[in-house]
């Protein structure tokens, strides 16, 4: 998981030109693309810096989408870091809940593992699990 927000921010680059510049001004901070286990900062703080924050500041670069953005994120159970995942999720959940008017809907499947299943709301949330 430690590598996650480095990975969604490049990935997202590509796919949000409005972004663009604002994921790249975060790249320039080389504490956020550690991918070292002993980071100085929390996997939080780097997907929030990294990902949301640069989504949520370039929607008003734009009066309107060109097209849905989404998040898909495919066999989270086979991540062996539960640590990391359960921090991912907590992560994407205070995002929603402190900016329920954003729409960056995250998709996440998974088999039905303990440490995933609690963590996934049902509804109400930006993140929508799929069990497979």
């Amino acid at each position: 998981m430690q590598r996650s927000p480095t990975t969604l921010a490049s990935q997202g680059g590509e796919d949000y030109p409005s972004g663009v510049q604002l994921i790249e001004a975060a790249f320039k901070e080389s504490s956020l693309v550690s991918t070292d286990s002993e980071s100085d900062l929390s996997l939080d703080t780097r997907l929030h810096r990294l990902v949301y924050d640069p989504f949520k500041a370039a929607i008003p670069l734009t009066t309107s989408l060109a097209r849905p953005y989404l998040i898909a994120i495919k066999s989270l159970d086979e991540c062996e870091d539960k640590d990391g995942v359960e921090n991912f999720l907590q992560s994407a959940q205070r995002f929603f809940d402190e900016n329920t008017y954003i729409l960056l809907p995250i998709l996440i499947t998974s088999r039905v593992e303990q440490h995933i299943q609690p963590l996934l709301p049902v509804t109400g949330s930006g993140l929508w699990g799929q069990f497979l």
